[in-house]
Parts: structure tokens; C-alpha cells; sequence
């Protein structure tokens, strides 16, 4: 009621109904999943990793409310990749900021991974023949260098050693080393 004043809520009387609407591709994602550990059919416990468990809601981000305010529950929910936890009983007013905190870090992160992809067309662009291609180009000249190191091609392609290695072994499947 506190945010449907604001927001587009749709509810779900349990999890099961929940994992059932979105399961069957019926439903379009939304935004933000609040939900209550305890419920009949599916607790929150299993709605949490059912969505974990389907890469459409990997990102999304989830706020549980609920009256288990022991350390072993909101352990476990933390460990699950919950964004943030509200014990009942809670003022609507704090409800309405956590939510709107969460929707600003929605948005950042958004903005982020728009960025990244950017950044790879860029890159792309940038060595048309393919990162491979350009790292063979580079590995090539300095066969015989025993100093010559994956940090050396990273930096000459200007991508951190982690990104340049999980670029192209989405490319052709293989790491630098390899």
C-alpha cells in the first residue's frame, strides 16, 4: 500500500505464485522484488534462489521484509545476494527510501554496464580483425623476450589483465596464455 502510491506493484499472495508467473515467461520483469521470508508454498528463501538460479533476475536487485530479525536468517539472506533487509515492523517512510535507494543503484549500475558495452564496441571497432588477432600481433616481435609478460600485452591493449583474458576467451575461446 506505502508504495503503490508511487510505484507499478504487482503482488503475489506466496512464492510459488510468484516463481509460477515469471516462470512461464507470462509476466514482463520487474524492476525490484520485495519479499517476506515466510510464506505458504515457497518462502522467500526459495523465491530468492530461483531467481538467482535464472539469469533474466542474476541483476535484479531484491529487498526482504520480514519479522526474522535473528543473525543466522539475515546471514543467509545476505549470503543469497539480497541488496537490503527491513525488519518488521518498519515505518512506510523508511520502506519508501531503501526503495528509492535501491532504484538509484539500479540505475548506476545500468549506466555502468551500458558503459561497458561501450566500451567493448569501441574496442571492437578498434581492432577490427578481432582482440586475438591484435594480441598475436603483439606476442609476435617478443617470442624470445623472457620478461615479456600477460601484463605487457594487457597494457598495450589497454584492458586490465582479467578483462583482456575474459575477452578473448569470449572470441575464440581461449586465454592469453593458452
Amino acid at each position: 500500500a506505502y508504495l503503490s502510491e508511487r510505484y507499478a506493484v504487482q503482488r503475489y499472495a506466496n512464492g510459488q505464485l510468484f516463481i509460477n508467473a515469471f516462470d512461464k515467461h507470462a509476466t514482463p520483469i520487474p524492476d525490484l522484488v520485495i519479499t517476506d521470508l515466510m510464506m505458504p508454498g515457497a518462502s522467500g528463501f526459495d523465491v530468492i534462489k530461483w531467481m538467482n538460479a535464472n539469469p533474466s533476475f542474476t541483476d535484479l536487485p531484491v529487498m526482504v521484509i520480514s519479522a526474522v530479525d535473528h543473525y543466522t536468517p539475515r546471514q543467509s539472506i545476505i549470503d543469497l545476494g539480497v541488496y537490503d533487509f527491513l525488519p518488521k515492523p518498519f515505518f512506510p517512510e523508511e520502506l519508501i527510501v531503501k526503495v528509492q535507494r535501491l532504484f538509484r543503484l539500479g540505475d548506476t549500475r545500468s549506466r555502468a554496464r551500458q558503459h561497458l558495452r561501450n566500451e567493448d564496441k569501441i574496442r571492437h571497432n578498434k581492432y577490427p580483425e578481432g582482440l586475438r588477432k591484435e594480441v598475436e600481433r603483439i606476442i609476435q616481435p617478443n617470442l624470445s623476450e623472457d620478461e615479456f609478460s600477460v601484463e605487457d600485452i594487457a597494457r598495450q591493449v589497454y584492458l586490465s589483465k582479467r578483462h583482456l583474458n575474459r575477452l578473448l576467451k569470449a572470441e575464440c575461446g581461449m586465454s592469453v596464455k593458452e
